[in-house]
């Protein structure tokens, strides 16, 4: 089945913006909207940014009470949920020249620094290298010291440099580092390739600061797996009184992080090798270190917790 763009619902961006907001989401989370706004409303009601709901053919109209200025725009693909094409053609109908990305189930649990998100914006606009900014602290290895403005310059050729955390993005630059054929999980991994041969600045919150964009991401955010994270929402159910049904969707386990199938792992895979062609072997490689490593060291660990029991 061909894809169907049908862009915007609603014409706000009939007059140009520098920002967009862009919440990605999909029809079958639609049932995580409310709650996004509702936090968005407890800690960014001062939001002036126009908003874009990123999904597929559902309609959405704000709670009672919010102002907030939200467009949905509509992209239908077909029998393939084609993640990377939605995200494109939403981006090429959007007039901004930066890209504030969020995810659907990134539910703020405090007040954004709307002053140091201004900062970040005024930054980018006078710093043509900077193609994106993202607003939490990443694990991502850094290069160089700690700039003064409590932002750290993310190194070339690392893992998850391209990633889904928040962030304001340089327009083009996320379309030059987006698939039509991407998902979410292999455009991090396997997108950070396109970004190895790029002399752009990538920028995250240094370790020692604050996040400009505070939410619990532990676990990636409200949803692990497709399953409510109950530690994330327990708090918003309670505060705003919902009657929520969250057995529809299920809970997360928190104490466990199961194992992906063989079959999600193939399809992980191919999809990489559709994205990045021969260099699919070094980043397998890279996985297999990665995971190796950590066995060494897991299998240290327990030996040397053997010996000590045996000692004693």
């Amino acid at each position: 089945m061909k894809a169907t763009p049908k862009g915007f619902c609603s014409q706000f961006l009939t007059w140009p913006h520098d920002v967009v907001i862009i919440v990605n989401s999909c029809d079958a989370y639609s049932d995580l909207w409310d709650l996004f706004f509702l936090c968005m409303s407890d800690y960014w009601g001062g939001c002036d940014y126009p908003i874009v709901l990123n999904t597929e053919s559902k309609i959405y109209s704000l709670p009672i009470g919010m102002n907030f200025d939200v467009s949905v725009h509509h992209y239908e693909s077909g029998n393939a949920d084609l993640w990377g094409a939605r995200l494109i053609s939403t981006l090429n109908d959007t007039s901004a020249k930066f890209i504030i990305m969020l995810f659907d189930d990134y539910f703020l649990n405090g007040p954004v620094d709307q002053e140091r998100l201004k900062a970040l914006v005024d930054l980018m606009s006078d710093a043509q290298d900077v193609d994106v900014a993202y607003l939490i602290k990443l694990p991502c290895p850094q290069t160089g010291s700690i700039r003064e403005d409590g932002l750290a310059v993310i190194a070339p050729n690392v893992d998850y440099r391209l990633n889904s955390a928040p962030a304001i993005w340089r327009k083009e630059a996320l379309l030059k580092f987006t698939g039509r054929k991407d998902n979410p999980w292999a455009w991090e991994y396997f997108g950070s390739y396109r970004t190895f041969s790029d002399s752009s600045t990538f920028l995250k919150i240094a370790d020692s600061e604050h996040d400009i964009y505070p939410y619990d991401y532990r676990k990636g955010g409200a949803i692990y797996r497709g399953k409510w994270v109950l530690e994330v929402i327990s708090s918003i159910i309670e505060k705003h009184h919902l009657d929520l049904d969250i057995q529809k969707r299920g809970t997360d386990d928190s104490s466990c992080y199961p194992k992906r199938s063989l079959a999600w792992k193939y399809s992980f895979v191919m999809t990489g090798v559709q994205m990045i062609g021969p260099r699919i072997f070094s980043a397998l490689y890279r996985i297999f270190r990665v995971k190796a490593l950590s066995w060494l060291k897991k299998r240290k660990s327990a030996n040397h917790e053997t010996r000590i029991t045996t000692q004693i």
